[in-house]
């Protein structure tokens, strides 16, 4: 029986994020994915009655930034440098903000739906992609990391989101190259290959 149990829906989502840190990191999990029917059986059960939920331990666990936070710190991937630690922590946030932008797109009203799109895919994506860039390029040149010397939870964060959209770093070279390298590490390349080919 694995240490670590993850509940969420059949997507990547908000969960895909813990499933490439645990992938990383060479951890066996218990990946469950519930239908809607199972869901509304669970939700009364959980802490909040949200989704994704780890269970560790004998405890559960809810918010999906947080359990990353929690897995990062305990799977070593998160700084114990007060510094480094910001910045990670700045790096999610400003993914968070990104990932926002394109919800709200993607679940914009049907008549406004095609103009949304078109703002986040001309404007956001490469103003987001662009902040990224910089980020990476005042870090050893952008041959390494987003933070220090050694991957962290923030180069996951950021590969987990802009790798769904390869067409978007046509005009940044260093990010594409960055997720190139991520998506190469030989435990998140087998993760991708193999995991579930969902809708989101």
């Amino acid at each position: 029986m694995a240490e670590y149990k993850l509940t969420y829906f059949n997507g990547r989502g908000r969960a895909e994020m813990n499933r490439l840190l645990f992938a990383l990191a060479g951890v066996a999990y218990d990946d469950v994915r519930v239908n809607s029917d199972e869901w509304k059986e669970l939700k009364p059960s959980t802490k909040f009655g949200l989704l994704p939920m780890l269970e560790h331990g004998g405890k559960s666990y809810t918010q999906s930034r947080a359990i990353f936070y929690y897995l990062g710190r305990k799977l070593g991937y998160y700084p114990t440098d007060v510094e480094e630690a910001f910045q990670v922590d700045e790096t999610i946030f400003i993914m968070e903000d990104y990932f926002n932008q394109a919800i709200k797109a993607m679940f914009a009203k049907d008549e406004e739906k095609e103009e949304k799109m078109k703002e986040y895919k001309e404007v956001q994506v490469p103003k987001f992609n662009g902040f990224l860039e910089k980020v990476l390029k005042a870090n050893d040149g952008g041959k390494g990391y987003f933070v220090g010397k050694k991957i962290s939870l923030a180069d996951i964060a950021v590969f987990d989101f802009v790798s769904n959209n390869k067409d978007g770093l046509k005009d940044f070279p260093v990010l594409k190259a960055h997720i190139e390298r991520i998506g190469n590490i030989d435990n998140i390349k087998k993760w991708v290959e193999k995991r579930p080919v969902t809708q989101f």
